[in-house]
């Protein structure tokens, strides 16, 4: 279903992204929420990182699904989609 909600003014969705546990824990910020997608940032911390230099890919992992679920959170409804 089409809505044209603007999910750049879901303050809810602002409000509760530093609350939420895990976002906590890996230090991630919300860095853009808009119709294009959310854009969420990760330290790169020394314990997040292979032996060979590259980022860990469980945290490139909840990276990405964190991204994911701010980019449909402003849609949901009660019901879901």
């Amino acid at each position: 279903m089409a809505t044209n909600k603007d999910p750049a003014r879901d303050l809810p969705a602002v409000l509760n992204f530093g609350r939420v546990p895990v976002n906590r824990h890996f230090g991630f910020s919300l860095l853009a929420l808009g119709r294009a997608g959310a854009e969420v940032a990760v330290p790169l911390k020394h314990i997040f990182v292979q032996e060979k230099g590259g980022g860990h890919g469980g945290v490139l992992t909840i990276l990405a699904d964190t991204a994911a679920a701010y980019t449909v959170y402003p849609f949901l409804d009660d019901g879901g989609l």
